[in-house]
């Protein structure tokens, strides 16, 4: 393995970690050089992304950061990082890895030797894991750029730009996405009732509660988080929703500012 890096970390993660991965690399990417598919989307264009990925992640990062959860590896994407990486460690061992666990019980690819050091995220957070992540590449002969005051404050104004984008987001195009999530969930609830009613004689009904006018309000948010709860467990009150409950718990985490909100009811 040579010793010239084209990237001191690359990082690796499912979709819906997108956000976690642009703030690590946010706060390493005025100190180190960093590679993320968010970032170097120019670079990637234009090329064989599976050959492209594989030259990253097999070779050219000297370190490679994984936000790891359940169902990495499975995506399209983190299935051809995972094989390069795997293919890099079989030859030269996996101290070039940073595992990076996001899992409620943390947990990391059991395929990982159990000597390799892993970040526990839910103990050290951001800064914990951006630290961890420096010093790895220190540790692998890399070179650390000293943040001057000039881009400490960029960094800082990046940070607060994001914040504003994703409270935005939380308020705006969030409640709206949540709202055809909605749309999507009442017609799967009411079909779960009537699949029921079927084949059992369980007093079933879907009953709208709630009117959501002012999502912003605190009473409001309590108000839903009851109305959610009681959903769940009337789900689970049968073995039939049971099996649906991880679903429907994603998708009401979407609803949850939608304008209706509906729950189980029996009699």
């Amino acid at each position: 393995m040579s010793n010239e890096f084209r990237y001191d970390v690359a990082f690796s993660f499912l979709q819906q970690d997108e956000p976690l991965a642009m703030q690590l690399n946010d706060r390493l990417q005025d100190r180190v050089k960093t590679f993320i598919y968010t970032e170097q989307q120019k670079i990637v264009a234009g090329t064989d992304g599976e050959i492209t990925f594989h030259r990253v992640f097999g070779k050219e990062a000297r370190k490679v950061a994984v936000l790891y959860r359940t169902g990495w590896g499975e995506s399209r994407w983190t299935r051809i990082e995972q094989t390069a990486i795997r293919n890099r460690g079989h030859e030269h061992g996996y101290t070039f890895t940073v595992f990076i666990p996001l899992d409620k019980s943390p947990k990391v690819p059991n395929w990982l030797p159990a000597a390799q050091v892993w970040v526990d995220y839910n103990r050290f957070g951001l800064d914990g894991a951006a630290a961890v992540i420096e010093a790895r590449i220190q540790d692998a002969g890399g070179q650390v750029h000293q943040e001057t005051l000039e881009e400490h404050a960029q960094r800082t104004e990046r940070a607060i730009a994001f914040s504003q984008r994703r409270e935005k987001f939380q308020w705006d195009e969030g409640v709206q996405a949540a709202r055809r999530e909605y749309g999507k969930l009442a017609p799967a609830l009411q079909s779960c009732v009537e699949t029921i009613k079927k084949s059992s004689s369980i007093p079933l009904a879907v009953e709208q509660v709630y009117n959501a006018t002012s999502e912003s309000s605190g009473n409001n948010r309590l108000q839903t988080t009851s109305v959610m709860r009681a959903l769940m467990s009337s789900c689970l009150a049968t073995s039939q929703l049971a099996r649906a409950s991880f679903s429907l718990r994603n998708r009401i985490r979407y609803a949850r500012f939608a304008s209706n909100l509906i729950y189980y009811r029996q009699g």
